[in-house]
């Protein structure tokens, strides 16, 4: 088998280790991506409802910008779910080869990872994502920058949508 054979346990252990780094680094990756959004979004807001011109086409041009900025990060947090997708994946294969999703393999009657139906409400149970353990932020972040794109888009017209109420 080559030369992991004899040291499968140092193999399973380097590749767990490796996977559970990855998570801790795409969620802090994650989460600083996202809060950079929403700060461009908070700041770029704030000055335009101070500095308002009446110029349709600097307007325009800024809620272009700002969905440009916003669809490079929504770009980049889905490739992260992606890749969060692929290391839960792995991280469950290595637990499987170590045995702790096997009842009996280490505690009598029982396994060391808990199964969905321990943990998971009972409605949440027949998610197939979230049954093999795996909860993504994604569609959070999505809905998160959204929202902040059309209330910014709020912010830039609102002299025009005053203008029509």
């Amino acid at each position: 088998m080559g030369f992991w054979k004899g040291k499968e346990f140092e193999a399973l252990s380097l590749r767990y280790n490796d996977h559970v780094e990855l998570l801790r680094k795409l969620t802090d990756i994650d989460l600083k991506l996202f809060l950079s959004s929403l700060t461009v979004q908070l700041i770029l807001g704030a000055w335009l409802f101070e500095n308002q011109g009446d110029d349709l086409i600097m307007k325009i041009g800024m809620l272009i910008i700002d969905i440009g900025l916003m669809f490079i990060s929504l770009r980049l947090l889905y490739l992260n779910y992606i890749r969060r997708f692929e290391a839960v994946l792995t991280l469950k294969n290595v637990i499987n080869a170590l045995g702790f999703t096997r009842v009996g393999a280490y505690i009598q009657e029982k396994s060391i990872n808990p199964t969905p139906q321990q943990f998971l409400p009972k409605y949440l149970q027949t998610e197939k994502i979230l049954s093999q353990g795996f909860r993504p932020f994604w569609p959070y972040y999505k809905w998160g920058i959204i929202v902040s794109i059309i209330g910014l888009s709020f912010v830039i017209f609102s002299k025009e949508l005053a203008e029509l109420w």
